[in-house]
């Protein structure tokens, strides 16, 4: 049994994964159009199926220690920007291969980190709300799951049977597993397995043809990976010491911005001198006339520092159209009007007429008439507001800015919110009551069993 996050318990040893997924990866080189989902890379067993899902088995030095690393993109909750991220190998050891591991972090995302010291698998702890890391390996954990695995991707999940309805796989399948498992692969045992695809496109009028297969190719792959008599299992050199790990984030980026917009919500909107009409602020007040959103009334443009956009006709009805102009403009009128030391507004409201018009600024504090659709997607509040604390001059500088700087996530203790809420509790009917309880209930753990 598999468990979601995994646990160290529910990977195969070593010596057994590298046989299994090893032999699999013989296999695939000895097709004539290898997709290469598993293949020997630098010494590496590489697993990845060309889409979300890789993993990474390294032997270690070459005494029987080794590590394993991957990423799923629907499964890992190390990327996911509500779950707190964590150095998966903070408590790892100091004999890991450091600086192959410093290259693979440096290209691709890493969703979980396990490592075997000769006795037994581990890895380092997990935040309490991760759902996920990844690991899925069920496929190697028996014999007869390897050759499903085999079935899956030599013969696109169609089990091979003769005239009689007979399985053609399990037994060939079986003995090439123990044989990589002994160290004893050789050529018949690969193409006594490969040859059972030329069984499976025989009819005449069939238009696929059969894969084309080499069992040279197949053994040479196995004799890599060290699956043959005589041959060495390829490994990495042992590091040294565990380097210095860059900072991870003591809270994640979802709980930043919900801190985040707590500030905004709170701070206290600062008293500005008048803001002078500029030539883009003509143009935007053009530009919407000349939509014809104030024919008969008053249109009104609601416009934040993250691109959010809400805009009505005189008539009151929701402009969806994106107008690129009038985008444009209000891009530029933000700009226009940034102050040296107090920074640009973060949210204007524009009442235009066919004779004047409004304007309404806020620089320090979101305002509670704006829109709840202005808020845009959560999670990039921090980006977009990215470098506006340092825009502006100590005396300007709202409580908020610290929260936008990197370091802010880094630097324990974690920020932490503010004993009442910014915006008022919501009521619920017993509908509402309902639902609440059973979003809950969808993260509580369920029980084993």
């Amino acid at each position: 049994m598999s468990h979601s996050p995994g646990r160290p318990e529910d990977l195969p040893r070593p010596e057994v994964l590298w046989a299994r997924a090893g032999a699999l990866a013989a296999l695939m080189a000895g097709l004539e159009d290898d997709l290469g989902i598993l293949s020997l890379e630098d010494g590496v067993l590489r697993y990845h199926d060309g889409g979300s899902s890789d993993w990474y088995l390294a032997w270690c030095g070459g005494d029987g220690r080794a590590v394993i690393v991957g990423y799923d993109r629907d499964t890992s909750d190390s990327t996911d920007n509500g779950k707190r991220p964590v150095d998966l190998f903070a408590e790892a050891p100091d004999w890991l291969p450091w600086e192959w591991i410093a290259a693979h972090e440096a290209r691709t995302n890493v969703g979980f980190a396990y490592w075997w010291d000769g006795r037994a698998w581990a890895r380092g702890p997990y935040p309490d709300d991760w759902e996920g890391d990844g690991l899925r390996l069920d496929r190697y954990a028996s014999v007869e799951a390897a050759v499903d695995a085999v079935v899956g991707l030599l013969f696109e999940g169609f089990a091979p049977e003769d005239e009689h309805g007979e399985a053609l796989l399990p037994e060939p399948g079986a003995a090439l597993m123990r044989r990589a498992r002994e160290g004893t692969v050789d050529a018949d045992s690969l193409a006594a397995v490969l040859s059972v695809l030329d069984t499976q496109y025989t009819d005449e009028d069939d238009e696929y043809e059969a894969p084309g297969w080499d069992a040279g190719a197949a053994l040479a792959a196995a004799e890599r990976l060290g699956l043959t008599p005589g041959s060495r299992l390829p490994f990495l050199p042992l590091g040294e010491a565990g380097p210095e790990r860059p900072a991870r984030p003591v809270i994640s980026e979802r709980t930043r911005s919900l801190l985040l917009w707590d500030a905004l919500r709170r701070e206290p909107e600062r008293d500005r001198p008048p803001v002078p009409e500029t030539g883009e602020l003509l143009r935007v007040l053009e530009r919407v006339r000349a939509l014809g959103l104030a024919e008969g009334g008053e249109a009104v443009v609601e416009y934040t520092f993250a691109g959010e956009r809400r805009v009505l006709d005189a008539s009151g009805e929701e402009f969806k159209d994106y107008d690129t102009d009038l985008m444009d403009g209000l891009d530029a009128l933000r700009a226009a009007e940034d102050v040296r030391g107090r920074g640009r507004w973060l949210y204007l409201r524009l009442a235009v007429s066919e004779e004047g018009y409004d304007a309404r600024r806020r620089y320090d504090r979101w305002p509670e008439e704006a829109h709840e659709h202005l808020v845009g997607y959560l999670p990039e509040t921090a980006y977009r507001l990215n470098g506006e604390g340092a825009l502006r001059a100590p005396e300007w500088r709202p409580a908020w800015a610290e929260l936008v700087e990197d370091e802010t996530l880094v630097r324990p203790p974690a920020p932490t919110p503010s004993e009442r809420p910014s915006r008022p509790v919501a009521v619920l009917d017993e509908e509402g009551q309902r639902e609440l309880l059973e979003r809950i209930a969808g993260f509580l753990p369920r029980p084993e069993g």
